[in-house]
């Protein structure tokens, strides 16, 4: 099952571009998970600590997609709910954390990359998610649903 209720998202053919969709983005946001819990176990944590942890956080209390309402798919990136430039920061002291111990971060070094981009372009001081501005342009797609019917979409959860 995709979803508890039916959804139209397009003409014949759109339905199996949501399912795939729907699933690589499932297996990417789980193995960025497996690859943060396998930083933090070997630098000692214990993983059931660290899930009750991430699970009271920002991480644990908005879905990843809820994340994505206020900047991503309206396409504003200011003013920044937190910076690019922090968001970095944190960014570089996680993957280094992570070559001290040995743990790769084939996932992390990705977005991190990816930010470093985004800052040498002026971007440090919008919201943390607007290096995603970056796989947009070269997917050669614009993202900017309008902000009417957002608020009706987000209402309707």
């Amino acid at each position: 099952m995709i979803a508890s209720a039916p959804h139209y998202v397009g003409a014949i053919g759109a339905g199996t571009v949501t399912k795939l969709t729907r699933n690589m983005v499932g297996y990417m946001i789980v193995h960025s998970m497996a690859e943060g819990f396998s930083m933090a176990v070997k630098a000692g944590l214990d993983p059931l600590d660290l899930w009750e942890a991430l699970r009271l956080g920002v991480v644990g209390k908005a879905s990843p997609l809820n994340m994505l309402v206020n900047q991503f798919l309206p396409g504003k990136y200011e003013p920044p709910a937190f910076a690019l430039k922090l968001a970095h920061k944190d960014m570089s002291l996680a993957t280094t954390l992570g070559r001290e111990l040995g743990v790769p971060m084939r996932l992390a070094n990705l977005p991190l990359e990816e930010m470093a981009e985004a800052l040498g372009r002026g971007f440090g001081a919008q919201d943390s998610r607007s290096f995603l501005k970056l796989q947009l342009e070269r997917a050669g797609v614009e993202i900017a649903v309008d902000p009417d019917r957002l608020r009706e979409a987000v209402k309707a959860l």
